[in-house]
Order: C-alpha cells, then sequence, then structure tokens
C-alpha cells in the first residue's frame, strides 16, 4: 500500500499537482507551490492544516514580502489568516508596523486595525494584558483607528472639527508615526 501512494506522490509531483499534495495532508506541496511562487495558494492550502504549519508558511510570505517592500500585502495576509499569539513572530509584526506607519496608506491602515484587533481579542482570551506586547500591540490599534476614522471622514467630507482633533490627537502618536506630517497637518487643521 505504501508503494502504492509513494508512486501516487511521485506522479502528482511530476505533473505540478501540488495542490492534490498538500490536500493528502502533506506539506511537501506546500513547498512545492513557494518554488513555482504561488504564494496565495500555498496560504490557502496552509489553512487547512494545524495552526502551527498555517503560521510557519504565513511567517515564510510576510518575511519574503517585508523585504521585497510589500507591506500592503503582508498586512492583508496577516489580517485574512489571523495568526495565534506567538511571541517569536512580534519583532516581525513591529517592524512591519513602523514601515506601515511610515507610509500611512488608507487601505494598509484598515488591514492593519483588523490585524492589531485580532490580536489584541487573543491577548484578552488569554488574559496577557499585563504584557509589553499587549501594551505595544494596543498603542498601535489605537492609532490606526484613529487613522482610519481620520481618514474615513475626511473622504466624506464634514465633520471637520471632528477631523482636527483626531489630527491633533494623533500627535501623541508621534514616535511611531512621521513626525513631521502630523504636525503640519495638526497645524494646518487649526
Amino acid at each position: 500500500m505504501q508503494l502504492v501512494e509513494k508512486a501516487y506522490k511521485k506522479w502528482l509531483k511530476d505533473e505540478k499537482k501540488y495542490i492534490e499534495i498538500s490536500e493528502q495532508g502533506d506539506t511537501q506541496g506546500l513547498d512545492l507551490l513557494i518554488e513555482q511562487g504561488e504564494w496565495k495558494q500555498c496560504l490557502k492550502q496552509a489553512s487547512r492544516f494545524n495552526p502551527q504549519i498555517m503560521n510557519t508558511y504565513l511567517m515564510k510570505f510576510c518575511i519574503k514580502n517585508v523585504k521585497a517592500g510589500k507591506y500592503g500585502e503582508t498586512i492583508a495576509a496577516l489580517a485574512k489568516y489571523d495568526p495565534p499569539l506567538i511571541s517569536k513572530n512580534f519583532k516581525m509584526y513591529n517592524a512591519l508596523s513602523l514601515r506601515i506607519f511610515k507610509r500611512c496608506n488608507a487601505k494598509e491602515i484598515s488591514y492593519f486595525r483588523k490585524f492589531f484587533y485580532q490580536q489584541i481579542q487573543k491577548f484578552e482570551k488569554e488574559q496577557k494584558q499585563n504584557t509589553k506586547a499587549y501594551r505595544t500591540f494596543y498603542r498601535y490599534l489605537q492609532c490606526a483607528h484613529f487613522i482610519n476614522l481620520k481618514n474615513l471622514l475626511e473622504k466624506q467630507g464634514g465633520a471637520f472639527e471632528l477631523v482636527t482633533r483626531l489630527k491633533i490627537s494623533l500627535l501623541r502618536y508621534s514616535d511611531i508615526l512621521r513626525f513631521d506630517k502630523l504636525y503640519y497637518d495638526a497645524g494646518k487643521a487649526c
């Protein structure tokens, strides 16, 4: 029986049917998808495995994209696949956060807010609110929420006073946001 299974897997590999390999519970199919540059398919298939395997492939994707400067794709994947709360990932999340805050792209901030909200919920579920990571992530979430709200209100028009107050409130995040733009926007709004 094992001989037949081995032959079948070899045939699938030769025919480049990597998805079918991963559907049989073999992570080799995921590695083969990565070799072909099929990251979206790889992540989709990895989501069917246990959370540790999913996290492994998601972090590989994130590291590759951060190095390539594709922060939007990275944060969108994190928000979509909602990785487990693993402390070894926090360093990468912090680095990604600072890069996204530097650019302040509205779509990226929206994904960012969703991702950190998911992470904060996990911290609270596990009763880990007294950790440094929780406080840092909560601060990122607040900042992203204010930026997202400001962007939505500016897009709709009106609510000038509220937008002004949000711009002023964002000044307290000058250590993680571009302070020159923060002060310019707040000053112009006043």
